[in-house]
């Protein structure tokens, strides 16, 4: 889950079928869906540059916020199967760990900027 107190929206990612669920924290109502990966991990809101972040099992899902109501996907990233991930604002940077296995011949971090 991820969270923008400032238009009081709550962000929740469903597992199966993979979606990113928008809720006015006030008054409960869903006020957006978007589909996304399968299994999401970690979710990170940005209110610098309105986004939303997801790493799910799929990869890394970028959604942009035109409006507290209107969601769309900006940018879809292959993380090599790596769904743990962190966004550190003062560093601009966005961190996705992955493990050895079928997508990755080799356990890794990938290091993302945003601008």
């Amino acid at each position: 889950m991820a969270y923008d107190p400032t238009d009081h929206r709550l962000f929740t990612g469903d597992r199966g079928p993979g979606k990113l669920v928008v809720l006015n924290s006030e008054t409960g109502a869903v006020v957006a869906t978007l589909p996304i990966g399968d299994t999401s991990d970690d979710m990170t809101y940005d209110a610098d540059h309105h986004r939303i972040y997801i790493s799910t099992a799929d990869g890394l899902n970028i959604v942009g916020q035109d409006s507290p109501d209107t969601y769309r996907l900006l940018q879809h990233i292959d993380t090599l199967g790596g769904k743990t991930s962190i966004y550190i604002p003062s560093l601009k940077r966005f961190y996705v760990v992955h493990t050895k296995g079928d997508k990755a011949p080799e356990a890794g971090l990938q290091i993302f900027a945003v601008r």
